[in-house]
């Protein structure tokens, strides 16, 4: 969002007619910050009075609809939540061929499709699909309802297709942001510690994955790789074992040694999942006291496979513990 506020802050300089320059003054990022629907709304706006055309729309499709999710329109024909019919829409003819390729129609009266929205009459359209995350969204569409005379030309497509390309890239961002919120709140709500990959890097760390592994702030991993939680050979281990399992089935749980920054290891039990766009989730659980506690379990049971006299435990009167040599002593078989 931030990057695409202040793209409509230099699209706001350029004249229309040298859209050329359009896509390379989108490209350079910014580190300004904006509010994401308002930054779609002002895109449609300036974008439709650039092309020089009535509306601009920002549409998804929902199984056989077209719904209207943003719009910035002089004419007051085309509100936010309209649904109509896939099929009697322009919506269905950019999508039909080519996800990259805009619709560019100066007079629909020549066309199978004079109408948009609402059964709305268009003369003119200048549209092009939204893809979010590699799959097709909807669109986003400049239109009028009389024929554009002089026609669309390449700038004039260019400009529409970038447009788009925004506009898919803001959504996808904002469908993470939802996720990684849904994470924070389990993350929240859980004793593990929980993180987030996305290609072999930290996108997200709660502050209880940080200081399982020994690390004082989550910001210390984010942005680092997961094999730096673990020594070589255990890394490699977790990349041959846990890996293509995950790849296959989606999830992956097991044990793992981990390695503090002083080089000190600890048991871990170990959670991994695939999530809808292909990042993963981890989460991880401190295993010291259970391994502990096994140990001391472990060392009291040989102890007793080792004792000569009998050896029982009892709680209220009641055995809770009876080993071997005990039952034997009494005659009993087990």
């Amino acid at each position: 969002a931030a990057a695409l506020a202040a793209a409509l802050d230099r699209i706001d300089s350029v004249s229309p007619t040298s859209y050329a320059t359009v896509p390379d003054r989108l490209s350079r990022p910014t580190a300004d910050a904006s509010d994401s629907d308002a930054a779609v709304d002002r895109l449609l706006s300036l974008a439709r009075s650039r092309i020089g055309l009535d509306a601009g729309i920002l549409s998804r499709v929902e199984g056989t609809d077209c719904v209207v999710e943003a719009v910035a329109d002089t004419t007051g024909t085309y509100a936010p939540g309209a649904t109509d019919d896939l099929g009697a829409t322009l919506c269905e003819a950019t999508l039909a061929d080519d996800t990259a390729t805009p619709l560019a129609v100066a007079d629909t009266a020549t066309t199978d499709h004079p109408d948009h929205l609402g059964g709305a009459a268009v003369g003119a359209c200048l549209a092009a699909p939204v893809v979010v995350d590699g799959e097709a969204y909807g669109t986003v569409s400049f239109v009028s309802p009389t024929p554009r005379a002089n026609g669309f030309d390449r700038d004039d497509r260019e400009f529409v297709a970038l447009a788009a390309r925004w506009v898919g890239a803001e959504l996808a961002r904002r469908a993470r942001e939802r996720e990684l919120e849904s994470f924070r709140r389990a993350a929240a709500a859980s004793s593990d510690g929980v993180a987030v990959l996305d290609d072999g890097e930290y996108v997200y760390v709660d502050e209880t994955h940080a200081e399982v592994y020994g690390y004082d702030r989550p910001d210390d991993l984010v942005g680092t790789t997961w094999r730096q939680l673990y020594d070589d050979d255990e890394a490699d281990r977790i990349e041959s074992e846990a890996f293509p399992v995950l790849a296959s089935d989606g999830h992956w749980c097991g044990v793992a040694t981990g390695q503090r920054p002083d080089g000190s290891t600890f048991p871990t039990e170990l959670s991994l999942a695939t999530v809808g766009d292909g990042r993963t989730v981890c989460t991880v659980r401190d295993n010291t006291e259970r391994v502990d506690r096994e140990r001391e379990l472990e060392s009291f049971q040989r102890a007793l496979d080792e004792a000569a006299d009998g050896v029982a435990i009892l709680d209220g009167g009641e055995y809770t513990y009876v080993d071997q040599t005990h039952v034997d002593m009494y005659g009993f078989d087990s």
